[in-house]
Formats: C-alpha cells, sequence, structure tokens
C-alpha cells in the first residue's frame, strides 16, 4: 500500500501517481491488534463484498492510517481495532484508466491472509477485476 511513495515528490499541481491510482492515500498504520471488518451497508451487494460476514474479525493486523480517500472511489468496507479514534478505510474500489483496481489494507499476518474470510475476499476481488464490464 505505501511502496515508498512518500520519498518520490508529487509533478507539480498533481497528485502522487501510486495513492492516485489506488484511490487514497496513508501515510502509516497503527500497532499490531486484532481487525474488526464492516461493509458499507449501501454498498454490502457489490461482487467483493457481498459474500462476505459483516463484523468479520481479522485475528491480526495494522490498522492503515487513510488520511483522504479521493473522489471517484468507493470504499466497501472500514476497519476498526479499538485503538484508532475512528475506523478507517479498509477495502476499496477505484478506476484507473480502463482499469478496475481493488485495495485493501489488510494482510499483515499469515493469521489474517490464511482465513475463510480473507482469501474469499481476494478471490471476489479478482472475479471483479477480471470481468468484462
Amino acid at each position: 500500500m505505501h511502496s515508498y511513495h512518500w520519498s518520490i515528490p508529487a509533478e507539480e499541481g498533481k497528485k502522487k501517481a501510486w495513492p492516485e491510482m489506488l484511490g487514497a492515500s496513508s501515510k502509516g498504520h497503527g500497532p499490531k491488534a486484532a481487525i474488526t471488518v464492516k461493509k458499507v451497508k449501501k454498498h454490502a451487494d457489490h461482487p467483493i463484498m457481498k459474500d462476505m460476514p459483516d463484523g468479520w474479525l481479522s485475528p491480526e493486523g495494522e490498522l492503515y492510517n487513510v488520511q483522504q480517500v479521493y473522489e471517484g472511489t468507493t470504499v466497501l468496507a472500514y476497519g476498526e481495532n479499538g485503538k484508532a479514534k475512528e475506523p478507517q478505510a479498509l477495502v476499496w474500489i477505484n478506476t484507473h484508466g480502463k482499469g478496475r483496481i481493488f485495495s485493501t489494507t489488510l494482510g499483515h499476518h499469515n493469521s489474517t491472509m490464511s482465513t475463510k474470510e480473507y482469501l474469499d475476499m481476494l478471490g471476489n476481488a479478482v472475479k471483479w477485476i477480471t470481468a468484462k464490464k
């Protein structure tokens, strides 16, 4: 997510290319803690999230601080870890040119990446990204 984009300056008058493609900007994350994944109700039927339970628990994580979600980006789920002041964008989609972009800040730990929910979400995302429009 971060990919060290903060060390590369943006062109004059433009957003940095990496966060613009992703559709959001993040500069850091919180401490290691479980994260509750809560779906955005108005997007709960999106193909990536429709079969996902609401309020599933990622056993470990490092909740990213998402400073800005850019216009045109759709947040599908927020994360809460009991430590951040407010829920943070956790799963979102964007377009870049003709391409569909899926982003999530989950996945720091094997215990999260091996859960059924995480694997189902990624599988749904791959299907959505590669689907013909």
